[in-house]
């Protein structure tokens, strides 16, 4: 099933509250990532859709290249950039993505401005 929710609707799904990692507690490499900080039950399905569904599917293909897998599954649809690269970034740390270090936050602003259409 391909996405197809609106960035909107993604956001008015909530996030977990703060401190909270994920229900089972700590996060490890195989930590589903659906329910952790940031990840909706929208953004799991997307993840889901390329491939993505563990903490160590996240960390192997890294950030950028699982929003270009998104992008790529999905070229029609537009994805904030910014927003995804923040979440996933934050889902990785345990923070919500509004409490990123201003130096991973200023790293994910630069990356988002460059062109990330490429394959991935």
């Amino acid at each position: 099933m391909s996405f197809s929710l609106s960035y909107s609707r993604m956001m008015s799904e909530g996030s977990r509250t703060p401190g909270q990692l994920h229900p089972g507690g700590t996060i490890n490499d195989f930590t589903p990532l659906k329910g952790l900080k940031n990840i909706v039950p929208t953004i799991a399905q997307q993840l889901a859709e390329v491939g993505i569904v563990t903490v160590r599917d996240l960390k192997s293909v890294g950030v950028v290249n699982t929003y270009k897998r998104l992008k790529a599954q999905n070229p029609a649809i537009t994805i904030p950039i910014c927003y995804y690269l923040y979440a996933l970034q934050g889902a990785l740390e345990g923070v919500h993505w509004d409490d990123l270090s201003p130096e991973v936050a200023r790293l994910w602003a630069e990356t988002s401005l460059t062109n990330l259409n490429g394959d991935p």
